[in-house]
Formats: structure tokens, sequence, C-alpha cells
């Protein structure tokens, strides 16, 4: 008993615990927030902007999201066929708008 040498700090009664609940819960933390901050940067930056866009420029159609050549290849895709939306409305609007005037001369 006398030669039995003190716990101390970091003796191994004390470490296992953290070993065995701390640190898992730690690199669970650590890559739940690599995750959150990749996904915020990659997709929901790009997502807020391509929703910002209509609102911005007060629904003018003409307007393109030239901001989203820097994004990734999927949220340039969706950028690309959300403009070619507008251009097809704005084609179909002056269409129309042609057609009225046309009719009313």
């Amino acid at each position: 008993m006398l030669s039995t040498p003190r716990e101390g700090l970091w003796s191994w009664a004390r470490l296992n615990p953290l070993s065995s609940l701390l640190f898992p819960l730690m690199a669970f933390a650590i890559a739940l927030g690599a995750v959150w901050i990749v996904a915020d940067r990659i997709v929901v930056f790009w997502l807020r902007y391509l929703q910002r866009m209509p609102t911005s420029t007060q629904g003018r159609l003409t307007v393109r999201p030239v901001q989203a050549d820097h994004a990734p290849p999927e949220i340039r895709e969706l950028a690309q066929a959300l403009d070619t939306m507008a251009m097809a409305i704005s084609a179909r609007d002056e269409s129309l708008l042609n057609s009225i005037s046309e009719k009313t001369r």
C-alpha cells in the first residue's frame, strides 16, 4: 500500500471516462460543425443568392445571375435553368404585348 503511486491528474482512471465518452462526442461535434459550415458555404449561400435575385431586381427578368458562374456545378445548372425560364417568360411577354399593340391599331 505504501509503495503504490498516487493517482495524478493524467492517470488512466481519470482519462478512461474522457476517452470513452467525451472524446467521441467532441469528434461528433467537430464533424457536425464542419459539415454545417461546408453545406452553408457551398449550397445554402448560393440558394439564398438565387432566391434574392427576383426580389433585389424588383421582378425584372432581364437581370441575369452572373455570380452563379462561380458556384458549384449543380447550382450553376439551376441558375442556368432559372435564367432560361426568365428569358422564355420575357419573350412570351414581349410577344403578348406586340399582339395587343397590333390589335389596338
